[in-house]
């Protein structure tokens, strides 16, 4: 049901602003037929519950993990095959159609050299459909883990889940869903665990964003930006320029699918159903139920409350008897803060210091922030420019002051959302 903001709500009603108006009476929205395909990848350590021989290398621990995976699980008819991605690159088995599950070595890890080794975990393509059976290969992979190995986490690891479309996503499903990125941002904030906020791999769309926050942008200027854009291309760069940050639209150029890279680690079927569930779900509402952002006006509260209300009417496919495809996944997720804490909203953590320079490949990228500022002057070609001809001394300045200003912006008293989101570097709306 949509979420109809009106006087009654304190958070978006600052005392020196006139009340917001109702939009009439909520109405059901019911989702149109769209498909999606989903990955998940998830960062973990494993140690064998039972250990028949010696593995003293992660290599000779990954041939052994994919042959008890094949013979318990890979076997059977109708699940997919476990590759080993630690074998020489010649030697790596050819997947061009992900259809099977991927053991991988993952840099960002903390390294080790015994058990419990590091890795990613990568899933073949799932079918989110009702005639699909994904639910049973993930349940599949995770029982046989659970059964063989004890799972553990650091904050180094973390849940990042690919959605594509079965066809194209177009350029107004896409400015959709990069607004929905960017408004519901706080509420997401809230939801995630602390190691998730301020990650440089996991950076803000918005603050951390060289044509955004870093520009001063506030929210209601990015999302008013969002949508002026004219092609994919150009939405791409505007949203994410470039893969470690919260919502990766960069894999749209490779994968054509969008990554969600903040989801928290996982350690059972459990935690990985909630992360797919949620990406899912926002996405066919980000399509389905576009934003509305005017004046004193919003369609929902950028807060865990109007997230919840967001997708309290859609469904996954493969579940049409449930709110949300699996309410039990939701549910786990906001863990019962949108009725004890539906007001509550976090503000971004900028990625700062080391973190931040590696969204910036000075080698690569060349910010044409003249170009971005003249919005209605600027051209695709012109703002994703690939040149050498960087000036890093001003692009370091740039940097270091939007890092200051944001940090001071961190610690300020925000007294609305709507108010906020007009500030040159508000930290909601």
């Amino acid at each position: 049901m949509s979420m109809v903001l009106s006087s009654a709500t304190p958070l978006l009603t600052p005392p020196d602003s006139p009340r917001l108006q109702p939009a009439g009476p909520a109405v059901r929205v019911t989702s149109p037929r769209i498909e999606f395909n989903v990955g998940v990848e998830t960062e973990l350590f494993l140690e064998r519950r039972v250990a028949t021989k010696e593995l003293p290398t992660i290599l000779e621990f990954s041939l052994d993990l994919r042959d008890r995976y094949m013979e318990e699980v890979g076997s059977q008819a109708g699940y997919p095959a476990l590759r080993s991605q630690f074998v020489p690159k010649e030697e790596v088995e050819e997947d061009p159609g992900f259809e099977k599950w991927s053991v991988i070595n993952e840099i960002s890890l903390t390294k080790r050299d015994r058990e419990p080794w590091g890795l990613e975990v990568v899933s073949p393509k799932l079918a989110v459909a009702a005639s699909s059976p994904w639910r049973s290969h993930v349940k599949g992979w995770w029982q046989f883990l659970d059964q063989n190995y004890i799972v553990s986490n650091d904050t180094t690891c973390g849940t990042h889940v690919h959605i594509s479309l079965d066809g194209e996503f177009s350029v107004a499903m896409l400015q959709e869903i990069a607004v929905a990125a960017i408004f519901f941002e706080p509420a997401i904030e809230a939801l995630v665990p602390q190691e998730r906020r301020g990650n440089r791999h996991t950076a803000s769309n918005w603050i951390d964003n060289p044509s955004f926050g870093q520009l001063g942008r506030s929210r209601y200027d990015t999302i008013a930006r969002l949508r002026k854009c004219r092609t994919k291309d150009e939405l791409i760069w505007m949203i994410s320029p470039g893969k470690p940050y919260g919502w990766n639209f960069w894999s749209l150029n490779k994968l054509r699918t969008i990554e969600f890279r903040r989801g928290s680690p996982s350690k059972s079927q459990h935690d990985v159903f909630m992360w797919i569930d949620f990406v899912v779900a926002f996405i066919r509402a980000a399509i389905t139920k576009p934003i509305e952002i005017h004046d004193n006006y919003l369609s929902y509260a950028p807060t865990v409350g109007g997230l919840f209300e967001f997708l309290a009417d859609v469904r996954v496919p493969d579940s049409a008897s449930d709110v949300f495809g699996n309410a039990q996944s939701i549910a786990r997720l906001f863990d019962g803060r949108q009725f004890r804490m539906p007001d509550l909203f976090m503000q971004p953590i900028p990625a700062v210091g080391e973190g931040l320079a590696l969204l910036f490949d000075q080698e690569m990228y060349i910010y044409m922030f003249q170009a971005i500022d003249d919005e209605e002057e600027a051209m695709p070609g012109r703002i994703m420019l690939a040149r050498r001809s960087a000036k890093p001394n001003r692009l370091a300045a740039l940097k270091t002051l939007r890092i200051k200003e944001a940090n001071e912006m961190i610690h300020k008293d925000v007294r609305s959302p709507l108010q906020e989101m007009r500030s040159p570097i508000g930290l909601c709306y």
